[in-house]
């Protein structure tokens, strides 16, 4: 990070670059096909740590970065919300890298779809051994009001298409009474698990616990 030194004006002048550009990447007006154009830009600009970049960042297909930064900079992503506890700062697709990054450190094999061609589900996660293999669809929503009943139904839906695989549907917001109730019931109880906000940090502190990280 470059650091400026004078004061509140350099703040935010920061700022109003940071919102230029993710207005640039929202909107369409800012495309390329380079990898890692999104971070090179940010770089660029020397305004804001990478771990800020990330989390703020419209994520989509058309900013593809190298697999060789995928990794520690999912790893960034997930200490940073540990640190911050501030969701509201996390896009939706970066909802996604975190939980794909945590199912990763839990020795899963994990696919992140890509968001034209999901298929009803964000990411596969494959837990392998020696006598089985654990196939899991998960769907993640950051939403601002909770998530009902018929993105339950739709999920549901997506596993009748492979019916060995579980079910996860992740949720910022947490889930209204009729999906928790329809998530209980004993027809889909053992396919389907709703995960809420302190779901998911109950994984980053088993993730980070694992890693040999202070929480």
């Amino acid at each position: 990070m470059v650091r400026m030194d004078n004061g509140r004006d350099d703040d935010l002048e920061r700022r109003r670059k940071l919102s230029r550009l993710l207005r640039a990447v929202d909107d369409g007006t800012m495309k390329t096909t380079r990898p890692g154009a999104w971070r090179d830009a940010i770089r660029r600009l020397g305004v804001v740590p990478v771990t800020d970049a990330l989390v703020l960042a419209p994520t989509d297909d058309r900013l593809p970065t190298p697999v060789a930064w995928v990794k520690p900079l999912r790893e960034e992503l997930v200490r940073a919300i540990h640190d911050s506890r501030d969701w509201s700062r996390v896009s939706p697709r970066a909802l996604e890298e975190i939980v794909a990054e945590l199912l990763t450190g839990f020795g899963y094999e994990v696919e992140l779809t890509k968001k034209t061609r999901d298929g009803g589900r964000d990411i596969i996660a494959i837990g392998r051994s020696r006598v089985k293999e654990d196939k899991y669809l998960i769907e993640c929503k950051h939403w601002e009001e909770k998530v009902g009943i018929s993105v339950v139904r739709e999920l549901l839906g997506v596993g009748t298409l492979e019916p060995n695989s579980g079910l996860i549907l992740v949720s910022t917001s947490g889930f209204t009474k009729d999906a928790l109730v329809q998530a209980e019931t004993e027809a889909v109880r053992w396919t389907l698990s709703l995960k809420d906000r302190d779901d998911l940090e109950d994984w980053i502190r088993e993730y980070l616990r694992i890693r040999g990280c202070p929480t």
